[in-house]
């Protein structure tokens, strides 16, 4: 089970301050409830419950024949944005965003059997507004500030079970926390063999030191970057990029929040715990993100 970082309730409210000290209004328009977990924690479960990460969402781009897929994910950071990563939206035609969704696969997503049978047959598909991609994203040689934003044309509907917004590390102890040691959670789709996506993942991961992805990738990472590095977890396969990458915080008695530190940008992706995955790091971007929102 994972051991859950107590912070005083009052930290994820206090009003934001950027890295020059200038005060971020637009801090109102992330929500104050967000990134709820009950007290247990993480399993060691493989998938993910059916209401586990409500603020998983499936990108859904268009190919050059036509055909529509589901090829990244991101996270619902309010009402009307979500959080990806730049490489999943930098040259795609996007068509929607569905929120809600669990397995691909079914019509209808369920968990148990018997008397404690869940099922949920609801999702949000909604179209893009506007793709807000960081001005210095750069893939040429070593992949930099891979972020990105979407701008939903309508507003998600929290008002089901299966939406909802993951928090950010909106205050100064959250920045500037050292990561490196932690064991982090990441969720996601998982990859198929064909190349499609399927049942959502969950799965815990290291954090590493930057150096360990760099000598990993040869070259490949810069560990100057604003990147989190992670290891891989054995016989867990690739997820779509734009997964989330977690730390869970007790922020009362009995009240727990997800805050999203990483964005699944580039690395092997693969299905063994030697290997290194790269995300981009959530904190270190907190003032490109509130400058972008608007109301």
């Amino acid at each position: 089970m994972l051991l859950l970082t107590i912070l005083p309730y009052t930290l994820l409210l206090c009003f934001y301050k950027g890295v020059n000290g200038d005060e971020q209004p637009n801090l109102s328009l992330l929500p104050q409830e967000c990134g709820f977990i009950d007290g247990e924690g993480v399993t060691d479960s493989k998938y993910a419950k059916l209401y586990e990460f409500p603020w998983m969402v499936l990108i859904n781009r268009i190919a050059r024949d036509g055909g529509r897929h589901f090829a990244c994910s991101g996270t619902v950071i309010n009402e009307r944005y979500v959080l990806t990563a730049a490489h999943c939206v930098e040259v795609a035609r996007l068509n929607l965003v569905r929120v809600g969704d669990y397995d691909i696969q079914q019509e209808v997503d369920c968990e148990g059997q018997g008397p404690t049978l869940l099922c949920e047959d609801q999702f949000q598909d909604i179209s893009i507004d506007e793709t807000i991609i960081h001005e210095n994203y750069s893939s040429n040689g070593r992949v930099t500030n891979d972020i990105a934003l979407l701008r939903l044309s309508t507003p998600i509907d929290f008002s089901h079970k299966n939406a909802a917004p993951v928090c950010l590390p909106t205050t100064t102890e959250m920045r500037e926390k050292s990561l490196t040691g932690e064991e982090a959670i990441v969720s996601g789709w998982e990859i198929k063999t064909n190349g499609t996506p399927s049942k959502m993942l969950k799965m815990k991961t290291p954090i590493r030191k930057n150096d360990q992805c760099s000598e990993g990738m040869h070259g490949a990472f810069d560990p100057q970057s604003k990147a989190i590095c992670t290891g891989g977890v054995e016989g867990v396969c690739p997820m779509l990029s734009g997964s989330s990458l977690m730390l869970p915080y007790a922020v009362k008695e009995n009240q727990y929040r997800y805050i999203q530190y990483g964005i699944m940008s580039h690395g092997t992706l693969g299905c063994n715990s030697d290997q290194n995955n790269v995300y981009t790091d959530v904190s270190k971007y907190m003032d490109w993100i509130l400058t972008k929102l608007k109301a």
